[in-house]
């Protein structure tokens, strides 16, 4: 799993033209989440200190990113409860996102897209930097509706935060349809921040040990 990385202003300086390809490439194995610390203590009254608590374990040690991404990917999907989610990174150009892992009925078929820079609200989170929840996301004029067209698959909340670290960009965490049928909160999305935050950290470490080693 290689990850490319770029600052804010480079990406708004080198915005392209919405397009999806489709390429053959590893798939991270969405079914064989591997557990890192103990997934079943008590958890806490507030959302942000549950989180604070389990994730730290991604950071201890040296684990492997593919591990690192299925953990934070299933901390999303169960501390917010969504029907779908993706982890995206950029790839080694900067230039397009492509999924690193899934979760929800499409999750297959999904990991074989990538998405431009700048494009679609993922792509919007990744290169401004920002959180964003919104509760009728195909008619916000941000949303790309060429994935969902494509996959078949309706999109109507999501909420999305950057992978984002010391002012270096690696892609953003996603989360589609709430499983209450409810809107996104602020509270979830804060949530979400703080996860793209510690998994961009732990990218970050990543990357400057494998350039030490080398």
């Amino acid at each position: 799993m290689r990850v490319g990385s770029s600052t804010h202003e480079a990406l708004r300086a080198d915005e392209q033209e919405p397009k999806v390809l489709r390429e053959t490439r590893s798939k991270t194995d969405q079914k064989k989440a591997v557990e890192i610390g103990r997934r079943n203590e008590k958890v806490s009254e507030s959302l942000i200190e549950d989180i604070f608590l389990e994730i730290q374990e991604i950071h201890e040690g040296d684990k492997p990113m593919e591990n690192v991404v299925n953990f934070v990917m299933d901390m999303a999907m169960e501390k917010v409860g969504a029907e779908s989610g993706s982890v995206l990174f950029a790839d080694v150009n900067g230039r397009e996102l492509y999924f690193a892992t899934a979760r929800g009925p499409k999750a297959n078929e999904i990991m074989d897209y990538r998405v431009p820079m700048g494009k679609g609200i993922v792509g919007f989170c990744t290169r401004e930097g920002v959180s964003l929840a919104i509760s009728d996301a195909p008619n916000d004029p941000r949303f790309y509706k060429a994935i969902s067209e494509s996959l078949g698959y309706e999109t109507e909340g999501l909420v999305c935060a950057p992978i984002q670290y010391e002012g270096r960009v690696y892609g953003a965490l996603e989360l589609m349809n709430k499983k209450s049928g409810t809107g996104f909160t602020a509270d979830e999305m804060n949530a979400l921040s703080y996860m793209g935050r510690q998994l961009a950290q732990y990218v970050h470490d990543t990357i400057m040990r494998r350039e030490k080693i080398e």
